[in-house]
This record gives C-alpha cells, sequence and structure tokens, in this order.
C-alpha cells in the first residue's frame, strides 16, 4: 500500500525527533563536566524519548487512533518544538524567540488536519505535557500557553466564522494574535540590544499589549466585528494588573491571561448552528 501525505509527514516529524533525541544525548554526554547544564540536556532527552515512543505507540490504525497518524503528528510536532524551544533559550539564550518553538507546532496541525484537527491538538498537549512533568517548572509558561490555544482553537470551531475569513485562518487567528505579540517583544528587546539603551517607561508588557491590540484592531476592522479589540483591551488591563501585583505566584498567570484574551474573542461571538 502506498503512502499517503500523512505518513510521509510522520516519518519525516520521527527521523527529525531521533535525530534531536542524539543531539540531545551528545551533549548530554559533552556537558558531564556541568552537572547542572548537563541534567537540563537528560531532562529535555528524556522528553523527546518519551513522546517518541508514545507517537509509534499510535501507528496502529485501530480506533481510537485516527489512519492518518494525526494523534501520533501532533505529538511528534510537539515534540519537536519543545527541542527548538529549549535550544533557543537554554543554549542560546534567545528566551523571547525560544516561543516560537512553542506555537509554530500549532500550524502543523491546523494546516495537515484542517478538517479536524483535534487529535493533532490533543498530540500536542500531551507532548506539552511530558515536557512540563520532565522539564519541571521552567516549562510552566509554556505549557499554559498550550493549553490555552488549544481551548481558542476548540471556541473557534464552536462559533460562527466572520464573513471574509476562511476556516484555516479563524482558526489559526490565536496563533496570529500570539505570534503579533512575541515578534513585538523581540523587536523591542532587538532595538535595545542593536543600540545598547533601554526605552525609558516602555516594558515587554507594553510592547506585547500593544503588539495584540493593533493585531486584534487590523482584525476587527477586517470582519468589521470590533469585539476582537474591546475583549483584547479589556484583557490586556486584567494583565497589566497582574504585573503589577506584588505576589510572585500571581505574576506567573500573566501569560495565562495574555493567551486567555483569545480565548475571551471567540467566547462573545455567536455560537453556529
Amino acid at each position: 500500500m502506498s503512502w499517503g501525505k500523512s505518513d510521509w509527514l510522520f516519518a519525516v516529524l520521527l527521523s527529525v525527533n531521533v535525530l534531536c533525541a542524539i543531539g540531545w544525548a551528545w551533549l548530554w554526554r559533552k556537558l558531564r563536566v556541568q552537572p547542572e547544564k548537563s541534567n537540563l540536556s537528560a531532562r529535555i532527552l528524556t522528553t523527546t524519548s518519551l513522546s517518541i515512543v508514545a507517537a509509534l505507540g499510535t501507528l496502529p490504525s485501530n480506533p481510537p487512533f485516527q489512519p492518518s497518524h494525526a494523534l501520533g503528528i501532533g505529538l511528534l510536532s510537539g515534540a519537536l518544538g519543545a527541542s527548538l524551544s529549549f535550544w533557543l533559550w537554554e543554549i542560546k539564550g534567545k528566551f523571547w524567540l525560544s516561543y516560537i518553538g512553542t506555537i509554530s507546532p500549532f500550524a502543523i496541525a491546523l494546516f495537515a488536519h484542517a478538517a479536524n484537527p483535534f487529535p493533532s491538538l490533543f498530540g500536542l498537549l500531551v507532548a506539552n505535557g511530558l515536557a512540563w512533568f520532565c522539564l519541571g517548572e521552567i516549562w510552566r509558561s509554556r505549557a499554559l500557553v498550550a493549553v490555552s490555544l488549544v481551548a481558542a482553537i476548540g471556541l473557534a470551531r464552536l462559533h460562527e466564522m466572520p464573513a471574509g475569513l476562511n476556516k484555516q485562518i479563524w482558526q489559526s487567528l490565536p496563533i496570529f494574535l500570539s505570534l503579533a505579540g512575541w515578534i513585538g517583544v523581540g523587536l523591542l528587546e532587538s532595538w535595545q540590544r542593536y543600540w545598547q539603551r533601554t526605552v525609558k517607561g516602555v516594558g515587554n508588557f507594553f510592547v506585547l499589549s500593544a503588539s495584540l491590540l493593533l493585531g486584534s484592531a487590523i482584525v476587527s476592522y477586517w470582519v468589521n466585528d470590533w469585539r476582537f479589540f474591546a475583549v483584547t483591551l479589556l484583557a490586556c488591563f486584567a494583565a497589566l494588573i497582574a504585573v503589577e501585583t506584588e505576589n510572585a505566584d500571581l505574576r506567573e498567570l500573566t501569560v495565562l491571561i495574555w493567551i486567555g484574551l483569545l480565548v475571551l474573542s471567540f467566547a462573545v461571538l455567536p455560537a453556529a448552528e
């Protein structure tokens, strides 16, 4: 029986993850003289290995698994994204850029299985859960991002699409808005690093909020529905209160609040019948 697109995609993702596991194993051996870095390399190696084993377990086409390998593809793309994020953050020190590895795997789920992305999205949740279990607290904010984006995409499927947007763009809207926010933060940090000066009174929170507001304003103007902008504004205000709170535990939840505005954006739209 000839292979389809999903079979090839599964094979490619599996191969890349195996290469990542080999790379993490090599790095773990290389960094044995540095216990802290060696421990982190071992943790991400464990994450990748567990994801590969779990994905191989979904190969049978019998229920509850999908013939198109959707669950396995979600697992493998989530593990690959975790490796990318970890490399950019811990190895290269590019904190703002590391979130690309958390957000980008959603593109595979949405475009490879546009008709029914939920098996792939569930695989993403499992992969992020494994990463959170292995990496601990350092993966908490990324796990919250993944959970919130899955919830937002799920609500998008339950609500009526505004005129002028096709299904894939509508489902991908949470990803686009999230990328707008993180890219805004990255541009600010790049500008400050290049000019070796800090913009007084302008922090990552304000740049992130401005980027999200600009993105929601563009979408609102495009579909002639300004509820996107209003809900985004309220959520950014709530995040500002959390940032200004001295409670460290509450400050950690600002990531969830920022992405939570995407869930609210869909919740105020009319439900499809």
